[in-house]
């Protein structure tokens, strides 16, 4: 189990990168495409890869008939309806704020995992859940957020529905505990995620035509092939020796190094209150994902 967990590690530490870096990849990405149209290639093509890879080995690449509807629901909130709506906020806000306030998602996964199932949490997830939510507090006081600016207002607004709308997707697939290939329904959810995003790229952004350059398709590479297809696969693996509070705990990291990241390419500020307010939401997700709140499939 020893020897398992360090050839294991590395595949976390990439992971954690790969999502980080992402962040200001998906910021500078918004100048050649809007935000639906971007994910909604993003999705698609990551979908492909993982359906060519499953055609190539001879495996069936839709998941069981009883599981679709199920996985498509799940997937359009928690694939489509999180990326979607966190690339739309990244326009107002800066990458590093746009990361944490995203991986607020398993703060809100408590109160809707307990109005679905019926269960209340654990006192350990209600104590991480009230740390987080006083570190959220103090990340929009007047000191780090322009209340006078309604684009950072909608920004912000938008982030968290994104998070939201991540935990009610993870809540839903835990609750129906579909059974069926790990690979089928990953490439499904990502294909019916891409769906809504489609229609809502039509609808508005019309207006706004997606520009080929090479930094749009050296984008869309990186998250088709280390931000998807590995991404998932790594997840995979890592989850078959860590625990998935653990691994959970570990990814943590990812909102932390996307914000110290945006801070060196983008000038984001790092000040006192910043680094607290941060340090209190990731503690409180910490002791929530401790406590086995709900298990955290990926996101970026």
């Amino acid at each position: 189990m020893r020897s398992s967990r360090l050839s294991t590690l590395p595949y976390l530490v990439i992971l954690v990168a790969v999502w980080a870096a992402n962040w200001p990849i998906l910021k500078l990405v918004l100048a050649d495409a809007g935000p639906f149209s971007f994910t909604a290639l993003r999705l698609l093509g990551g979908s492909a890869v993982i359906l060519g890879a499953l055609a190539a080995s001879g495996r069936a690449v839709l998941p069981a008939r009883g599981t679709r509807v199920k996985l498509a629901v799940s997937g359009i909130t928690q694939m489509g309806g999180m990326l979607g709506l966190s690339l739309a906020g990244l326009q107002f806000v800066g990458a590093g704020r746009a990361a944490v306030l995203t991986y607020t998602m398993q703060l809100w996964a408590l109160p809707i995992g307990a109005l679905i199932t019926r269960r209340w949490p654990r006192p350990l997830a209600v104590l991480g859940s009230l740390v987080s939510l006083a570190g959220l507090l103090l990340f929009f006081n007047p000191a780090l957020v322009n209340w006078s600016d309604p684009k950072i207002l909608y920004g912000n607004a938008v982030i968290l529905a994104a998070a939201i709308s991540w935990a009610v997707g993870a809540v839903l697939y835990r609750h129906w505990n579909t059974s069926s290939d790990f690979w089928q329904q990953t490439a499904w959810q990502l294909l019916m995620a891409s769906l809504p995003l489609i229609a809502a790229a039509l609808w508005t952004e019309s207006d706004r035509p997606i520009h080929w350059t090479w930094y749009l398709f050296f984008a869309l590479a990186f998250n088709w092939l280390p931000g998807t297809a590995f991404a998932y696969f790594a997840w995979a693996r890592i989850l078959t020796v860590f625990p998935a509070s653990t691994a959970g705990q570990a990814v943590m990291m990812v909102p932390i190094l996307a914000y110290l990241l945006s801070a060196v390419f983008f000038g984001e500020v790092v000040t006192a209150g910043v680094l607290v307010s941060v340090l209190l939401i990731v503690i409180g997700l910490v002791l929530t994902l401790r406590a086995g709140a709900v298990r955290p499939p990926p996101a970026t």
